[in-house]
């Protein structure tokens, strides 16, 4: 029995020894182990996603340089600035070739939106009407937005056998208004 007791002592002993090594080392080392898998997941998830974007990048690229493309386009119908002078040029140009006389322009002040500014030029023409409907229609095929608007027609005289009219009108012009610019008239909102 003595042999019995000696090998219950020593697999306790063992047991003892086992159950320590298994709760003072093994079991922190779990727990440490499972929390740094998850760092590890994340951060392969993470390094998948960049590598991911980084194959994309090239469609990204290709996809800005179109919308700046596009942006470009959009400027050139709707400005971001008033060029009056080079509007007033191609109206004077349209008219001559259409064969009107361009009497008289008054730029009126412009007219703030909330993300565009209407400028607006009251237009005195005078022609035949056939040919204030050629300069309408040149106006139409510009690259930059202008509406005609308050067409009125009067004065019909007759000259080397031609009716010619006067015709008044108002051109508006659009421009780009930039969301961090205030509207002309309009005070920023400011806190305080």
């Amino acid at each position: 029995m003595g042999g019995t007791k000696g090998i219950l002592v020593v697999v306790a002993l063992v047991v003892a020894v086992v159950a320590a090594y298994i709760f003072m080392f093994y079991l922190p080392k779990v727990d440490e182990i499972n929390e740094l898998r998850e760092v590890l997941d994340k951060k392969k998830g993470d390094m998948a996603e960049k590598q991911q974007i980084a194959k994309d990048k090239e469609r990204f690229i290709l996809q800005l340089e179109e919308l700046n493309e596009r942006l470009g386009e959009a400027l050139s119908q709707l400005p971001n600035e008033k060029e009056i002078a080079e509007m007033l040029n191609m109206l004077a140009e349209n008219a001559q070739v259409s064969g009107i006389d361009l009497q008289n322009f008054t730029v009126r002040p412009e007219s703030a939106r909330e993300l565009y500014s209407e400028v607006p030029i009251d237009l005195q023409i005078k022609g035949q009407f056939h040919n204030i409907a050629i300069f309408f229609d040149k106006i139409s095929q510009q690259k930059r937005i202008i509406n005609i608007s308050n067409v009125k027609l009067g004065n019909p005289n007759t000259a080397n056998g031609e009716t010619v009219v006067t015709a008044t009108c108002t051109a508006t012009a659009f421009r780009f208004v930039e969301q961090r610019q205030a509207p002309k008239g309009k005070r920023a909102k400011t806190k305080g």
